[in-house]
């Protein structure tokens, strides 16, 4: 009883109440102490993650379904697409690049009969509970794009097709299992702020 008071509760108290103490700790027992204090804090918000893509001859951005792309949902209904985010920072990188570029491919695999999309851009919202507005009956779901407030959404990265697929001409290309890029491609579009002026477009479900 005295081991576990000393090695662990009192630690784990100290570290809950004081976030910047340091206490000398094995490594393993730290993980011990920061696993308790987890949830020392309420969140005041969550960030969720979304897909769009741009169509020929539209100004308008469609959100793609996640679900469609990425079926396991193994964090709690959010996709791997939200835990890649989240590990890379939200922010533009060669990663984000390759995934632009597998998401492309994919979806073309899926929906043949559509024309392929010109740009592809990564997006994030921000969603602050509120009283007024009662929890999910069957859980979390993810928010669309167009609830959010716009102070609360910010473009990651936008890509467009022929430079994101011309700049992986001589490599190995999508990951194997993917249908292969369609003709035009794309790289990284220096200034990505987010939509363009008049956004709409006659396709349904597109927004800025």
């Amino acid at each position: 009883m005295a081991a576990f008071l000393v090695l662990f509760f009192i630690p784990m108290g100290l570290r809950s109440t004081v976030p910047s103490l340091r206490l000398p700790a094995p490594p393993v027992l730290g993980k011990l102490h920061n696993i308790a204090c987890l949830f020392t804090h309420k969140p005041e918000g969550w960030s969720s993650y979304h897909v769009q893509v741009r169509y020929p001859g539209e100004v308008g951005w469609e959100t793609l379904d996640q679900r469609e792309l990425f079926p396991l949902q193994p964090f709690g209904r959010r996709t791997r697409l939200h835990r890649l985010l989240v590990a890379w920072g939200a922010k533009a990188s060669p990663r984000t690049e390759d995934l632009a570029r597998w998401i492309l491919v994919h979806h073309g695999a899926l929906h043949p009969e559509d024309p392929p999309p010109v740009a592809i851009r990564f997006a994030r919202s921000w969603v602050i509970p509120s009283r007024d507005q009662p929890p999910p009956e069957h859980g979390w779901v993810h928010p669309k794009w167009r609830e959010v407030p716009p102070a609360r959404r910010r473009i990651i990265v936008s890509y467009m097709r022929d430079t994101l697929f011309a700049t992986s001409s001589g490599s190995a290309g999508p990951r194997s299992g993917s249908a292969g890029p369609r003709s035009g491609s794309a790289g990284p579009r220096s200034g990505s702020a987010g939509p363009r002026s008049g956004s709409g477009g006659p396709r349904s479900g597109s927004h800025p």
